[in-house]
């Protein structure tokens, strides 16, 4: 995130599909006016304590060609059309801005295995499924260009949710969570080198050119 914050020095952002609104605080620290949308009201009245929001369908957003940077955290697999939300935010997009997009994905078996016995995350079904390979081949076809990516494993990715909650509650562990994060890092690595299939893949992506889907 930090990468693509650095990368623009003024504009305007859009948290696509922003829920309460908890990151939107953040890029005011970096001169930049956010706009969050989301299709639930009741997130939306949460996300006004932060910033300027908008109650909208991610599959026909009311903005066109004109944000610097948008942010999907977690949002494509929650939507029945994951293509039509990526063309229309390729649309919204100015040429040459940049999407920051976080996505689970399916070639890490304990995702798949994971979403068929509870298909659902914090009370919202996933309904759309996907591997690596099929994203980027989305966000290539509508036009964008892969600046930065990267991959955990759905076992890193546990582990630190789980950390993090310790270090929360009991903040006398803060040494034990420390050692902790050097633990997942050297294990993720490793994760990478046997190639265990990743759950989360993160990516910049620029638009070059929109062409709708």
């Amino acid at each position: 995130m930090k990468l693509a914050l650095k990368r623009i020095r003024e504009g305007l952002v859009l948290d696509f599909g922003c829920g309460n609104g908890r990151h939107m605080g953040l890029y005011s620290l970096y001169g930049l006016r956010c706009i969050g949308i989301d299709i639930q009201a009741k997130m939306i009245e949460l996300a006004r304590n932060y910033e300027e929001v908008v109650i909208a369908d991610g599959r026909y957003l009311p903005f066109k060609n004109c944000f610097d940077l948008i942010m999907v955290r977690y949002v494509l697999h929650h939507m029945t059309n994951p293509c039509l939300g990526l063309s229309e935010i390729a649309r919204c997009l100015r040429v040459g801005a940049f999407l920051l997009l976080f996505e689970v994905i399916e070639d890490n078996p304990l995702i798949s295995i994971g979403r068929r016995v509870y298909p659902w995350y914090r009370d919202i079904p996933v309904i759309s499924k996907f591997r690596k390979k099929e994203l980027i081949g989305w966000l290539r076809n509508l036009g964008f260009r892969i600046v930065s990516q990267r991959e955990d494993t759905y076992i890193t990715w546990v582990l630190e949710a789980l950390a993090s909650t310790i270090y929360k509650k009991k903040v006398f562990l803060r040494s034990i969570i420390r050692r902790v994060a050097v633990a997942l890092n050297f294990l993720e690595d490793f994760l990478r080198r046997i190639r265990f299939p990743p759950g989360h893949y993160y990516c910049l992506a620029q638009r070059l050119s929109w062409s709708s889907w």
